[in-house]
């Protein structure tokens, strides 16, 4: 008996000493694990600080390898940019103009729809009501009837049993007439609600979209000024190019966060050399001023940028 204690005894020691080594492994673990993560860290802040570094090198040196001449936006240059994106609006107006005058044509017919479904109704109903005076009549005729049968003590009780049963049966199609007409009523009225919630939605929309429509217009010609702005400090003017009336058009495609992915020329000026100008002008002013909304972005994310040295030097 003493045997088998001392032995019980010593297996608990045991299981207790496994379970101590166990923990100090995990937490020898964790810590190594920690001591890892945090020299990790550090190596990438050293190697962000050290490409950021470079990087104001780099811009440093490009500012001092050629001068920027600034030139400011004058009010007629803004004027005439207007004009020119009133003009490129023109077609996403009549677009707009005929969405909407699409929408008015759904709730047109939305309304047609709806007084043929209350013409209807008006027809159903008289229709009951013709039936259920009918009916009435045909009730009153057979009460009648019974009234003078019971009078008549003459007559059959089997008669009488007869009659009361088809009054029951009258009285119950009666109820359900009643009970449809009710139901006709009800439906009428969910119709009527549906089509009033409709027209409601569709005029909430087309309100708020009219809105979006604006504010984007006004985003959009914020930003295309912006960009022309930077463009114009970026152009080696040269005095021959003014009073020629030229102007170059390029394609020019942007990423999200302004930086020039690439420029092409779509409509030469005439002069290669002003069409070089105006492209190294551009490269040079990466990034452009880009908005942060992810929707007007998409109109600045390949678009065509039109270069006109009498509008960007008479400021």
């Amino acid at each position: 008996m003493k045997k088998r204690s001392f032995k019980t005894h010593q297996t608990g020691q045991m299981k207790y000493f496994g379970f101590s080594i166990l923990f100090h492994i995990f937490l020898i673990f964790i810590l190594l694990t920690n001591i890892v993560i945090v020299s990790k860290n550090d190596n990438y802040k050293n190697l962000f600080s050290t490409a950021k570094v470079n990087k104001d090198i780099k811009k440093k040196q490009a500012e001092q390898i050629e001068p920027i001449k600034a030139i400011a936006i004058s009010k007629s240059e803004i004027d005439r940019e207007v004009a020119r994106i009133k003009q490129i609006e023109i077609m996403k107006r009549q677009q707009e103009a005929k969405r909407v005058k699409d929408l008015q044509e759904k709730v047109a017919k939305l309304n047609k729809a709806k007084s043929k479904a209350a013409q209807k109704y008006n027809e159903i109903k008289k229709e009951e009501e013709k039936t259920l005076l009918n009916l009435h009549r045909k009730k009153n005729a057979l009460e009648k009837t019974l009234t003078e049968m019971e009078a008549k003590k003459q007559e059959a009780s089997d008669e009488v049993k007869i009659v009361k049963e088809r009054a029951e049966h009258l009285k119950k199609k009666i109820q359900k007439e009643e009970a449809r007409k009710r139901l006709l009523a009800e439906l009428k009225a969910k119709q009527e609600q549906r089509m009033q919630d409709i027209l409601n939605e569709e005029e909430q929309q087309l309100t708020q979209e009219q809105k979006e429509v604006s504010l984007k217009k006004q985003q959009i010609v914020k930003f295309i000024l912006l960009q022309r702005n930077k463009v114009s400090k970026n152009w080696l003017s040269q005095e021959r190019y003014i009073g020629k009336n030229l102007e170059t058009k390029l394609e020019i495609a942007l990423s999200s966060a302004g930086d020039v992915i690439s420029v092409n020329i779509i409509k030469s000026s005439g002069d290669p050399a002003l069409d070089l100008s105006a492209k190294n002008a551009i490269l040079k002013s990466s990034p452009l001023p880009v908005p942060n909304d992810k929707e007007i972005f998409e109109e600045f994310k390949k678009y065509r940028f039109t270069f006109k040295p009498d509008e960007l030097k008479n400021g």
